[in-house]
């Protein structure tokens, strides 16, 4: 994706590479600055508002330990014309998911799971996997999509709630066959780490909320978030306005609100505000170590699962609990997307300089998903005056037997 959206300076990148590169070792934090991140934040997020590619947006920045740039724009119901404030939430879809990679990190603290190679039937009371496969899923093959198992997208999230925590019956109902043999490939599934969270509260006793908000929202001081399990989103969720692109007469309608299922939601209901992804990502990056330690982080990063050895030259393409691992000329990010009815996501952090950004874009020109406004060209652009533009791929060795990737790509 990188290599095609920069096409057009490919020449002049392979040239100057290395010397932005060590350019930006040296001066990122003086360029850095929240004047700068005013600038960029108009350029690629209110512009995308205003182009009419959305109807609201968020986007945080930390660096160093300080939040340097927490803000809303749009309109909180852009039908009823309502403004913005700094306590209403946005969907952030699967980039809750890597929230439910602490929970479990978290617990290997604690010794309530002995290991990521723990059969996830074993901290399952409710429900058991079923199937010749299912006491070979461990709890590691959840958090990096190994499990096997198919990965339907329509029917996951319908709105049809059951009983908080959700009965052995409607997870019955809501779990999918295993299809091909844990550990095999990486297909992403969405009901891997809706297994997860009834792992959590399996093995807590507390409801999956109610064990994240006491153990990591309310400390890090996250006051405008909430794995939320309302099917409106609660009175605090930005309402995202789409319209048809294919027929612009058509008067802009909400978003369907489809993912607070009692099920799905760890891995995609968390709802929050700009300052409280800052929080989060200054957590994740080591600055509240109570909170989350420096042992949880070293297990989210934990390397799961890597594509095959033609990409992992790359240095991408690696899994960590519930989040990936990517290059960007040689500098590791961590990172994850999001993407739900209405609502655009990511998250990315830079570790080795400190810095983390987060881009959410609500509602846009699409009859469901909102399609307009791109978190990921948004942070790309500021990766590029931090890290230096993107430079061109390395070598990659070929593929000789077809058979050994034959089935791994969807």
């Amino acid at each position: 994706y990188r290599m095609l959206h920069n096409h057009g300076q490919l020449l002049i990148f392979v040239l100057t590479v290395t010397a932005c590169c060590s350019k930006a070792s040296a001066d990122h934090d003086e360029r850095l600055s929240r004047a700068q991140l005013l600038e960029w934040a108009e350029l690629e997020v209110v512009a995308e508002i205003e182009a009419g590619n959305a109807t609201a947006a968020a986007a945080s920045v930390v660096y160093g330990g300080e939040v340097l740039l927490a803000e809303h724009y749009g309109k909180f119901d852009p039908i009823k014309g309502l403004p913005m404030e700094a306590h209403h939430q946005f969907m952030i879809g699967s980039v809750s998911k890597t929230i439910s990679g602490l929970a479990i990190a978290r617990l290997l603290d604690q010794g309530l799971i002995g290991s990521l190679d723990d059969p996830a039937n074993r901290h399952m009371k409710r429900y058991q996997i079923p199937g010749a496969w299912g006491d070979q899923i461990t709890i590691g093959h959840l958090l990096s999509h190994t499990s096997g198992m198919s990965s339907p997208g329509f029917g996951s999230a319908v709105g049809d709630q059951d009983q908080i925590p959700a009965t052995p019956q409607y997870i019955q109902r809501k779990i999918p066959p295993i299809v091909r043999q844990p550990g095999r490939m990486c297909v992403y599934s969405n009901q891997g780490l809706a297994l997860i969270g009834i792992i959590v509260e399996d093995v807590t006793g507390q409801r999956y909320d109610e064990y994240l908000k006491a153990a990591i929202l309310q400390p890090l001081d996250m006051q405008d978030s909430a794995f939320e399990y309302d099917p409106t989103g609660s009175d605090t969720l930005v309402r995202a306005g789409v319209t048809d692109a294919d027929k612009p007469n058509k008067p802009m309608v909400y978003a369907p609100i489809t993912i607070n299922d009692p099920v799905i939601a760890p891995a995609g209901s968390l709802q929050v505000s700009a300052r409280d992804m800052g929080h989060y990502m200054n957590a994740m990056l080591g600055y509240a170590p109570n909170v989350i330690t420096p042992s949880m982080i070293d297990r989210q990063r934990t390397h799961l699962f890597e594509n095959h050895r033609a990409t992992n030259q790359l240095g991408t393409g690696v899994s960590g609990m519930a989040i990936f691992r990517d290059l960007w000329n040689g500098t590791e990010l961590w990172s994850h997307g999001g993407l739900l009815s209405g609502f655009r996501s990511k998250m990315l952090i830079v570790p080795e300089i400190d810095l983390g950004i987060f881009v959410v874009f609500a509602g846009g020109t699409s009859p469901f998903y909102g399609r307009g406004g791109d978190p990921n060209k948004a942070i790309d652009h500021l990766l590029a005056d931090v890290l230096g533009p993107f430079g061109s791929l390395p070598p990659i060795e070929p593929v000789t037997d077809p058979d050994s990737i034959a089935g791994r790509y969807w």
